[in-house]
């Protein structure tokens, strides 16, 4: 019990520790280093106490994701450069993965919520942001000296627009963790700050991801009202900031930010004419996984790392490899919907409520993760690491209150038997 509960805090910590790692090594550079090698025995040190004193469950999902985690492993194994293919790309994965099952056990436990510590990230971030324009530190991604992002990694927006859509699921079961006001405010801040982060991929991530849950939530109304409030409390704290978030459209509507010169865009043209040219073995299984700077260089004219995510898996690991990475998220909105639809036999709205809401977002949060693929972030730890958390805890929930349920029908049954 003891063991369960160490791990239960480490685990519920990911995210907070994730975000502060990321500060730190933005913040204190020459550090970054020491920070990565810290994060990544930090993660690794949760994974294998998992695996130690859970296991991992014998069910056809995990059965897909170890061989996958293996395909990408046998084609890592085979590039020119292992340390980068094996670190920036299999490790960083291979973590990421590892999160769902992990995230399952969690929401599976009595009584575990992740809500606080997702409120924790957000309020660092804030706290970050603000920060960071009273003193001016950081960098101003698009525009000088208009808006500094202080240690804000590049996904911090991704990551924000992730946690939002916890927040809605948490009004729409009835599970605030603070006050409707407060979150309100925590919401319209936190949706600025993705706004003015100008983001495109964070931007249409998160609101992609806010339309598919609206879609499914059976709470349309409710989540509609207090996104208008939102709205509402946005249009008039953005007078204050007019000038700076004009400053900031402009510096990325130049001509050197069109979509057609942008470098994800012509890169994936650059992938094609590279597939077009390959061996049918390359097609099928890849060239180079997760090392693809050396390859792109002939197109660029220097060494640079493919971004969009589809790139990246097409590059490196094949059609195979691209299909097989999207059909684990087709399983997990399988079994998310499976759950769901088990819960017709329920006759308790409540944990219909509940299950149905956790669908609503477990499917959002993929969407959101598959539009911001195309901006780039599948070896981006942090983001990759919450996310994919996020979605593992809130399907693991789904099970214990379906399990839950039929327990107690069962038991209830018998119970007349007799």
């Amino acid at each position: 019990m003891q063991n369960q509960n160490i791990f239960i805090r480490l685990a519920i910590s990911i995210p907070v520790i994730n975000i502060l790692m990321d500060m730190i090594m933005i913040f204190f550079p020459d550090l970054k280093s020491q920070t990565g090698v810290a994060r990544t025995a930090f993660l690794l040190f949760i994974i294998i106490y998992f695996f130690v004193l859970y296991g991992l469950e014998k069910t056809r999902y995990n059965i897909i994701l170890l061989f996958y985690l293996l395909f990408i492993l046998i084609l890592t194994l085979q590039t020119s450069d292992l340390q980068e293919s094996l670190i920036d790309g299999f490790l960083k994965i291979s973590m990421s993965f590892l999160m769902i099952p992990i995230g399952m056990q969690m929401g599976k436990t009595k009584n575990v919520k992740i809500t606080k510590s997702l409120y924790f990230v957000i309020f660092i971030l804030i706290v970050n942001y603000i920060f960071s324009q009273i003193y001016k530190i950081g960098v101003s991604t698009y525009h000088e000296d208009s808006f500094y992002q202080g240690g804000a990694s590049v996904t911090a927006p991704i990551i924000i627009g992730s946690i939002l859509l916890v927040f809605f699921n948490a009004y729409n079961t009835k599970r605030l963790v603070y006050s409707k006001v407060l979150n309100l405010i925590i919401i319209s801040i936190a949706i600025f700050i993705i706004l003015i982060s100008m983001k495109r991929g964070a931007i249409l991530g998160f609101f992609v991801g806010a339309l598919v849950y609206l879609l499914i939530s059976s709470k349309k109304t409710g989540t509609v009202i207090r996104l208008c409030i939102v709205a509402l409390g946005l249009f008039m704290f953005s007078s204050e900031y007019s000038d700076t978030l004009q400053q900031r459209f402009n510096a990325r509507s130049t001509e050197r930010n069109l979509i057609q010169n942008e470098n994800r865009y012509k890169e994936t043209f650059y992938v094609a004419e590279e597939m077009s040219n390959s061996t049918m073995f390359n097609v099928l299984f890849g060239n180079e996984a997760f090392n693809s700077k050396y390859v792109m260089r002939k197109y660029f004219g220097r060494e640079r790392q493919l971004h969009v995510d589809y790139n990246i898996l097409i590059h490196g690991t094949g059609i195979i490899g691209l299909l097989f990475y999207l059909y684990l998220f087709y399983i997990y909105y399988r079994m998310s919907l499976s759950i769901k639809k088990s819960t017709r036999i329920l006759n308790d709205t409540y944990y219909r409520n509940l299950i149905s809401e956790n669908h609503a977002l477990v499917l959002s949060l993929i969407s959101l993760s598959l539009v911001m693929s195309i901006s780039g972030g599948i070896q981006f730890t942090s983001y990759r690491v919450i996310l994919l958390f996020i979605i593992g805890f809130f399907i693991g929930e789904m099970m214990k209150f379906r399990d839950l349920k039929l327990r107690e029908i069962q038991e209830s049954e018998l119970s007349t038997s007799r």
